[in-house]
Order: C-alpha cells, then sequence, then structure tokens
C-alpha cells in the first residue's frame, strides 16, 4: 500500500477516536498518522541490505513489516521529530515528546501491517523468529487508482486548506472505497488454484500450481481463462544435499527467503570445474518479474543461484 494511505487512514481514525481528548489530540492522531507511515522508512535502507548480506532483514517488508520491528521504526521517525521539535518548537511542536506517545507508536505502527497484509506478498509478522509471510493478498503492491486522492488531502491538510473534520471524513471515504474494492476482487479470485496473487487491479491473477508431474507451472488468470504459462522445472539430485545445506546457511539465502511469498522451485546441478550450482526459485514472484517489467525494479528478482564448491556457497545471482 502507498505511503499516503498509510498515514491518512490512521490518522483520521485517530481524529474521530480522540475526539474528546482536547487540545491533546491534535498531537496525539498526528502521531499515530507518522508511526503508521514509519515502517515504509526501510525503502532507504533497500539499496544497502542488498549490497551488504549481513544487513538482510533490512530489505523493504523485512524486519520493519513485523510486529516487532514496525515500532522501533515509528520510534525512529517520531523520535527525530521529537528532537526537531526543540530546535522549532513553532513548526514541530506537535511532536515534542509525551509519554502518551509510546503507545500511539505501537499501535500506529501495527496499522501498517494491517494495509500491506492486504497486498500481494502480504507481511513477516513474526520476523525475526520466522521469515513467514502472513496476508489475505487481495491488491496488487498498491491501489494506483486511489494513491492521489489520500496524498491530496494530506498535502491539503498540510496547507491549512482541509480542517480536520473534512480530513476525518476523507479518511473514512478512502477505507470504504478500500473495502469495496477489496470484495470486489476477491469476488474474482480463482478458487480452483493452490496459490493465487493479484496481478493488476482487475480481474487478473498469477496463479500458480503443480502439475502433474510435480514442475510447478505459473500462469495468469485472466476473466477464468489461463494465459502465457511459464514453468519452474526442478531437479534435486540426493548427492546435492550438502550443496544446498551450504546455499541455505548464508545470510544471501536468508534474505532471499524473506523476500519471498510464492511457491519455491529448487534446483541443482554440476558446475563445470567441479562443485554445484542450486539455484532457488520464488515462483510467483520470478512470473512477475518476467511478465511486469515496468514494476518490479530488477530482472533477476525472484531468482537466486549459488556456486558451492568445497562447502562454501558463493552466490552468482541475487534476486531479492
Amino acid at each position: 500500500m502507498d505511503v499516503a494511505t498509510h498515514a491518512l487512514i490512521p490518522y483520521a481514525a485517530a481524529l474521530v477516536a480522540l475526539r474528546r481528548k482536547g487540545d491533546a489530540r491534535w498531537a496525539w492522531a498526528a502521531v499515530f498518522g507518522v508511526a503508521a507511515a514509519a515502517p515504509d522508512l526501510d525503502g532507504l535502507l533497500g539499496g544497502l541490505a542488498r549490497r551488504v548480506d549481513a544487513l538482510w532483514f533490512l530489505q523493504h517488508r523485512g524486519l520493519s513489516h513485523s510486529l516487532f520491528g514496525a515500532p522501533l521504526f515509528a520510534f525512529a521517525l517520531v523520535g527525530a521529530l521529537a528532537l526537531a521539535a526543540r530546535a522549532w518548537p513553532r513548526r514541530l511542536g506537535l511532536f515534542a515528546w509525551q509519554p502518551a506517545f509510546v503507545p500511539l507508536l505501537v499501535l500506529g505502527s501495527w496499522t501498517h501491517l494491517v494495509l500491506d497484509g492486504v497486498t500481494l506478498s502480504g507481511v513477516p509478522l513474526l520476523f525475526p523468529f520466522s521469515s513467514r509471510r502472513f496476508g489475505f493478498e487481495v491488491f496488487p503492491w498498491q491501489v494506483d487508482l486511489l494513491f492521489p486522492i489520500p496524498a491530496a488531502i494530506l498535502l491539503l491538510h498540510a496547507l491549512g486548506r482541509l480542517p480536520p473534520r473534512r480530513v476525518a471524513q476523507a479518511g473514512a471515504l478512502v477505507a470504504i472505497l478500500l473495502l469495496a474494492l477489496g470484495a470486489g476482487l476477491l469476488a474474482e479470485r480463482p478458487a480452483d488454484a493452490a496459490h493465487a496473487y493479484p496481478h493488476g487491479l482487475f480481474r487478473e491473477w498469477i496463479v500458480v500450481d503443480r502439475a502433474a508431474n510435480g514442475t510447478l507451472v505459473a500462469e495468469v488468470d485472466r476473466d477464468g481463462a489461463r494465459v502465457d504459462p511459464t514453468w519452474f522445472p526442478e531437479s534435486i539430485p540426493p548427492e546435492a544435499a550438502p550443496a544446498i545445506n551450504a546455499a541455505e546457511s548464508t545470510n544471501a539465502y536468508r534474505g532471499f527467503l524473506l523476500g519471498s511469498y510464492g511457491p519455491m522451485a529448487l534446483d541443482a546441478e554440476p558446475a563445470p570445474g567441479g562443485g554445484w550450482i542450486v539455484s532457488f526459485t520464488d515462483a510467483a514472484q520470478r512470473y512477475e518479474s518476467l511478465h511486469e517489467p515496468w514494476w518490479v525494479p530488477a530482472e533477476d528478482r525472484g531468482l537466486e543461484t549459488f556456486l558451492v564448491r568445497d562447502g562454501v556457497a558463493t552466490e552468482t545471482r541475487q534476486g531479492w
């Protein structure tokens, strides 16, 4: 979900819920909205996480999108605003630190997980204890048709052109539109697919199933018709098990696993000169990468490859 929607809906809800709290509600509502957007600060760290394998957990929708990590990002952002408020009290006085901010930071950041939990790939709620992703995957990465609306509402409000009452009403309208769109999309989800992921906003899904021979196949379900199939063959010789274990013990693989959300295909083949080439493919993510280059940031996304020799695994292709 886009950052404007992440901020607007919780901010509007807080304005309504805190309406009897007097002047304090303005600061509390603002902190709640800022905390709700804070987990997306990980977008500033994604490049670093890809370059330094030891920081794999800082990738987008990694640590920041967990029950444990989201409040940390919220504390960092609101804490920085609180420090800035000391220097510029007239402009940022709303963010002067209060103990009441603590529960608002935690709960506000968790609203981010709720909204991203209904989009493609979901969120790793239990990270760092588990990399498993949770979500309903009703929408694509973000709802492009709605993004200009919350962005314009917040901009007009920041410029003093839209009073809080109107912001609360507009936030409720955006939430209702999301619910209506979500209900419509759920009604279109293919019922006979093992895995279905939103592909485009209306009536298209990436469907991943296993063929009769066990091979993963991904294709687009468009108005009930399956088109553009892509196959992901697997080959796992028993003697490749130590090489696979070596690859799975690396930070590079942990980063790939954290960023994956679809069924995984595994392939291992002898490497020229000795050793093994081990490849992990997230079928859903790889399919999206191959068929939607305008959105996915890297053509290698969804495919992680290692060269394993003498028990040492070296990443040769990064897919996260």
